[in-house]
């Protein structure tokens, strides 16, 4: 540059060139970047959990994506080739060329601050990044392996919504769902088939308040209510292998006409009587008052993640549904070949046979159902790991150049240094302690960040902590290695350099 102004360039024509040089290295990086997006834009959309995002299904690259990614590129060339142009337009032209001519590096203080700061940041951003992948990552591990209360293994679920007009009581409804079950127990392959209000997983939850006979909520100071109150048919906890813990679970003899009783979750159990058997003591549910009739507890079964599957189960009872208005109604089905999607074509036929006039919502198995659950994590988990495996690899490549550069102005002073007798790995350990004191700043900046980001995703996490020791110490040993084999290669010129041409260049 020092030498095109001597001969005549103007500092605009300098600037123009390199503002220019910088504009084409950003393009040819924004088509790279669009190469990656529409390699991976249908993946992504694969993952993406549609009930959450729904939006997302519709993402592709189109014009507006590509106007932006010219945009992005030309600006960000624009704005990183300026200011080194700038700094090389108002350069000291008899310094540059003698600093040149002695074989010394021209960059000032200030440029190789900049490039180190630079670094720091990638490696700060890479390491925020991966913890939270892995933070992610353990979390959906841990949903996988976690228990929710209930198998949905073989289990098919089906919602079905009830005509009012063709049925418009509460005898009618239990008429009908009465009918279909029985009709649905006798479909080949089906072992057992059962209704509840709102299936476990995937539904939302009604939350009623209710009293217990003989205690002052009021006095006792806490809030009167239950996470689910659930009305079921008698098989519903061995179709979904609900474990019956004390009592007896609901019979065909819990009828409107049967004095009304309910069965609560083991949760319900110990909150409102602790230390004491449930059984026989009586409830109300609902804002009845007065009117609400007393329900007696004949059972106690297990907990059950209904509210949530990261949520702690609550306080639940389950009512028969004979004796409460049941207005709509999901049905389980075990399938006895273990393969409970296939039944879907026969079970919409049972349901028309029944009344054609009742609509079938939709016919899903529970582990589908899960799996839409955990879909929220698993796709964070993967989305943010990619954006980390980028920062890591943007890292990576800030040292091995900022190093690379490094090794290249200080030929002269190398060579020197082997002359006087320094040992190659010697001349090797200078290159690598820079890299490394790079990576531990970059390092210890990220932990900063880690400590106070990553509990943005707190509500993501199950079973982990936002500060796991373990997911902290693993990511900075993997970023500290690729950052140690980058620093290696950049080095390896150091030792190679000859000491004898090293010098004559001084």
């Amino acid at each position: 540059m020092a030498v095109r102004a001597m001969l005549g360039a103007t500092p605009r024509r300098l600037v123009e060139q390199l503002v220019t040089e910088s504009v084409a290295v950003s393009l040819a990086g924004g088509l790279v970047g669009l190469g990656l997006a529409c390699a991976s834009v249908r993946p992504l959309v694969a993952l993406s959990p549609v009930e959450l995002i729904p939006a997302f299904q519709d993402v592709r690259v189109d014009a507006p994506v590509l106007l932006f990614t010219f945009a992005l590129a030309t600006l960000s060339g624009v704005l990183f080739g300026l200011a080194p142009a700038l700094a090389a337009a108002r350069s000291d032209l008899f310094a540059v060329t003698r600093q040149a001519g002695a074989g010394r590096a021209t960059g000032g203080p200030g440029r190789r601050r900049l490039q180190r700061a630079l670094v720091v940041g990638q490696v700060a951003v890479a390491l925020v990044l991966l913890v939270s992948a892995g933070l992610l990552l353990r979390s959906f591990v841990n949903l996988r392996a976690a228990r929710f209360g209930f198998d949905p293994q073989g289990v098919l679920a089906v919602r079905v919504l009830f005509n009012g007009e063709k049925l418009p009581t509460a005898r009618d409804r239990v008429a009908f769902l009465d009918r279909l079950l029985e009709r649905l127990r006798a479909v080949p392959g089906v072992t057992t088939a059962e209704a509840i209000l709102n299936l476990p997983v995937g539904d939302p939850k009604s939350t009623t308040r209710f009293t217990v006979q003989g205690r002052d909520p009021l006095a006792a100071g806490e809030e009167v209510s239950v996470a689910s109150d659930s009305l079921v048919s008698p098989g519903y906890f061995r179709a979904l292998r609900i474990p019956l813990l004390a009592g007896r679970e609901l019979t065909d003899a819990d009828r409107a006409d049967a004095p009304p009783v309910v069965i609560v979750n083991r949760a319900m159990a110990r909150r409102y009587w602790p230390g004491e058997s449930p059984l026989g003591r009586r409830v109300k549910v609902g804002d009845a008052g007065e009117a609400a009739p007393w329900l007696t507890v004949v059972g106690v079964v297990g907990d059950v993640r209904d509210a949530g599957i990261t949520t702690p189960p609550g306080a639940t009872c389950y009512r028969p549904y004979r004796q409460d208005d049941l207005r709509a109604a999901s049905l389980v089905l075990h399938a006895r070949s273990g393969a409970p999607a296939a039944l879907g074509p026969a079970v919409r036929r049972a349901v028309r046979e029944v009344d054609r006039d009742q609509p079938v919502y939709t016919v899903d198995t529970l582990s589908e159902r899960l799996a839409k659950a955990m879909a929220r994590q698993r796709f964070s988990a993967v989305l943010i790991g990619l954006f980390g495996g980028l920062g890591l690899l943007l890292a990576t490549a800030g040292i091995y150049g900022v190093l690379s550069d490094a090794v290249a102005k200080r030929r002269h002073e190398l060579g020197l240094r082997l002359v006087l007798g320094a040992r190659p790995r010697q001349v090797l350990g200078l290159v690598v302690q820079e890299g490394l004191l790079l990576t531990v700043a970059g390092l210890a900046l990220g932990l900063a960040g880690v400590l106070s980001l990553t509990r943005l995703i707190t509500s993501l996490l199950y079973r982990v902590s936002p500060t796991d020791p373990a997911t902290l110490v693993g990511v900075s040993l993997l970023i500290a290695g690729v950052a140690l084999a980058a620093t290696l290669a950049s080095a390896a010129p150091a030792v190679r350099v000859d000491p004898v041409r090293a010098i004559r260049s001084g």
